[in-house]
C-alpha cells in the first residue's frame, strides 16, 4: 500500500523540480543525483513529495541549483514546523515577498544585517538557524531586492556580541550594506522617543497589505489590524525624522567600527 504523500512535501518538491528544470541540471535529474551521492530515484520521490527533505538536503540544493535562499524558505515553510520561532507566525514568509521593509532595533543589529560571526553568537552557533537566517538575507541581494529602511539605536553599537573582532566586522558590513542602492541605515541617538518601547519591523506588499513584528520580552507578536500599523507607522516616521541623516550615520557607525578593532 502507498503512502500517502504530505501535501508539505508535494509543494517543496514541486520547488525544487521548479528549480532543477531551469538550471544546468535540466534534464533527467541524473546529473544533479550524481553530484548530491544521490540515487535518481531519490532525487524522483523527493519531487514527486514522497518523503520529508533533510534540511542539509535542502541546503546543498539551494546552492547547487542558485535558488538564492528561495528553497531553504520552501524547506521552511512547507517541510519543518521549528525553523522559525512560533511567535514568528507568516512574518518571515511575508519579509521574502515584501516591497519594503521598515525596522527599529533597539538592541541587536536588524537580522537582515547581521554578519554570520554575530547571527552565530545570536543563535548559539545553531546551524540550521543561522542558514535560515541567510535565506532571509537573500532578498537584499535578488535582483528586485525590497526597500529595506532600518532604523538602529546607537546602544546597538556600542553593545559587544561576541567580541571586539565580531563587532568590528558587523559594523563595517553594516556601512557596506548602507550603499547599497535599496537600502536606508540611520542611526538614532540615545533618547527618549515616545512609542518606541520595542523592537519592531513591518512588511509591506505590492498590493500595500502589511504585516508588523513586534519583539517582546519572550519572543514576540504579529499583527494585521491597521491601526495597530498605523500606530508603528507613526513612531517610525518619528524615529525617521529625529535619527542621524544616512551619511552621518555612516560616520557615526565607521567611529564605531574603530572602537572596536582590537
Amino acid at each position: 500500500m502507498a503512502r500517502e504523500r504530505k501535501p508539505g512535501h508535494v509543494r517543496f518538491g514541486a520547488v525544487v523540480r521548479d528549480f532543477r528544470e531551469r538550471s544546468s541540471y535540466s534534464g533527467s535529474g541524473v546529473a544533479l543525483s550524481r553530484t548530491l551521492n544521490r540515487s535518481r530515484g531519490w532525487l524522483s520521490g523527493l519531487e514527486l513529495g514522497g518523503f520529508k527533505c533533510f534540511f542539509e538536503d535542502a541546503v546543498k540544493l539551494d546552492g547547487l541549483l542558485n535558488a538564492n535562499g528561495e528553497i531553504i524558505r520552501a524547506w521552511n515553510r512547507f517541510v519543518s514546523e521549528s525553523s522559525f520561532p512560533v511567535f514568528y507566525g507568516q512574518y518571515p514568509e511575508l519579509e521574502g515577498t515584501a516591497e519594503s521593509v521598515s525596522s527599529y532595533e533597539w538592541r541587536l543589529v536588524p537580522g537582515l544585517l547581521q554578519t554570520d560571526a554575530y547571527a552565530s553568537v545570536i543563535l548559539g552557533g545553531d546551524q540550521r538557524k543561522l542558514a535560515s537566517r541567510k535565506a532571509r538575507q537573500s532578498i537584499l541581494f535578488r535582483p528586485n531586492p525590497p526597500l529595506l529602511h532600518a532604523v538602529i539605536d546607537e546602544s546597538v553599537l556600542n553593545r559587544e556580541i561576541g567580541s571586539p573582532a565580531v563587532m568590528e566586522e558587523q559594523c563595517g558590513f553594516l556601512l557596506d550594506m548602507s550603499h547599497r542602492p535599496r537600502v536606508i541605515l540611520q542611526v538614532s541617538r540615545c533618547g527618549w522617543y515616545p512609542g518606541a518601547k520595542v523592537s519592531f519591523a513591518i512588511a509591506t506588499q505590492a498590493d500595500r497589505s502589511e504585516m508588523l513584528f513586534e519583539e517582546e520580552l519572550i519572543g514576540g507578536s504579529t499583527y494585521v489590524d491597521e491601526a495597530r500599523i498605523n500606530q508603528a507607522h507613526g513612531v517610525f516616521a518619528t524615529l525617521h525624522s529625529e535619527a542621524l541623516n544616512v551619511a552621518d550615520s555612516r560616520a557615526f557607525v565607521e567611529e564605531r567600527r574603530k572602537l572596536w578593532i582590537p
